[in-house]
């Protein structure tokens, strides 16, 4: 077990230096807490993946500080990708690309693309800008669990497993970017809905006189996220169109409950059983940020069994949506 730093932005310079090291440090970014390493070294991508207990068929997403330095990063580059990275980044969008030959085959799970992109958070962006190479960064919490959108959370995964953790701002967004695949302008896909939602991109690309699909194929697998179990917490969440509370007080009032749901809450006037967590969010936006974080708090709180609202699928809703089906190990079919 190693100690794991707390560095602040004026301690920056110390974590380049340990990611130098091909040491890892966990960074924030407007949609979750990523963990970090050199995107160059085989060393340091073998190390995210052992931290982690992640699955080597999953590949990073790198990040770059801007987009001059997108050939780190990527080649072959078409002008549309500069065109939606121009409009939408430093942000929560992330484009499958061809890989540059810089880039460790560990980081991209031994594809010939990588995912890459320019966070907007700050601290994300005064680290990789202090860094001389781009960073593989996915999730910084054990594989499988919900993410963490605070450094709170990290440590709470990672203390003892990984040398650092840049603290900052809580994420904005909560829920992961979104990951398009763009090897040309003909073939533009939705691999993963995000922060970015799919009916923006549409309007973007329709003035151009493009169009994006949702790729639902074996292709997927290019995109971080899209394979194995994500989110979930360690009791069982199941979803329902609408809470219904009469029906959840006769069915599980002998057990500690977790609800999460928009307000206004049906039968929101009726007394909940004590010991039950109840967390009505004002909007859709407000349930993307605090979910991940609910989820681990229920832990906490002792929560045995919970219940989530299915929002409308439409916006954030797509993201948000498939992140409640990954937390609860459904099958997501957007």
């Amino acid at each position: 077990m190693i100690k794991t730093q707390i560095f602040h932005r004026k301690d920056i310079p110390n974590a380049v230096k340990m990611l130098q090291e091909d040491q890892l440090v966990a960074f924030p970014t407007e949609t979750v807490f990523g963990l970090g390493g050199n995107a160059f070294s085989n060393k340091a991508c073998r190390a995210i993946y052992e931290a982690k207990g992640r699955p080597q068929d999953n590949p990073f997403i790198i990040h770059i500080a801007s987009l001059d330095r997108l050939h780190e990063a990527a080649m072959n580059i078409p002008d549309i990708a500069y065109d939606l990275f121009n409009e939408f980044s430093p942000g929560p969008l992330t484009i499958i690309l061809p890989k540059a030959l810089s880039i460790s085959p560990v980081a991209t799970a031994n594809l010939p693309t990588a995912a890459v992109r320019i966070p907007g958070h700050p601290a994300a962006q005064a680290l990789l800008q202090a860094c001389p190479f781009p960073l593989a960064a996915p999730s910084a919490n054990r594989s499988g669990r919900p993410s963490p959108t605070n450094a709170g959370m990290v440590m709470q995964e990672l203390q003892g497993i990984i040398a650092g953790i840049l603290d900052g701002d809580a994420s904005i967004h909560g829920v992961e970017s979104t990951v398009i695949s763009c090897m040309d302008e003909e073939n533009i896909a939705l691999l993963r809905a995000g922060a970015i939602s799919l009916e923006i991109l549409q309007d973007f690309l329709s003035d151009k006189g493009l169009s994006i699909q949702i790729q639902t194929s074996s292709k997927e697998l290019a995109s971080p996220g899209t394979r194995h179990p994500h989110y979930q917490p360690a009791y069982p969440l199941r979803l329902v169109h609408q809470i219904d509370l009469p029906w959840l007080i006769h069915h599980h009032g002998h057990e500690k409950l977790g609800i999460l749901c928009l307000f206004p809450l049906q039968d929101h006037d009726l007394n909940p059983p004590e010991g039950w967590q109840i967390k009505i969010f004002r909007n859709i936006e407000d349930f993307a940020r605090q979910l991940y974080h609910a989820l681990v708090e229920f832990e906490e709180q002792g929560v045995q069994i919970a219940y989530a609202q299915f929002p409308s699928r439409s916006g954030l809703g797509l993201a948000l949506c498939d992140r409640l089906q990954r937390a609860a190990a459904q099958k997501s079919n957007p």
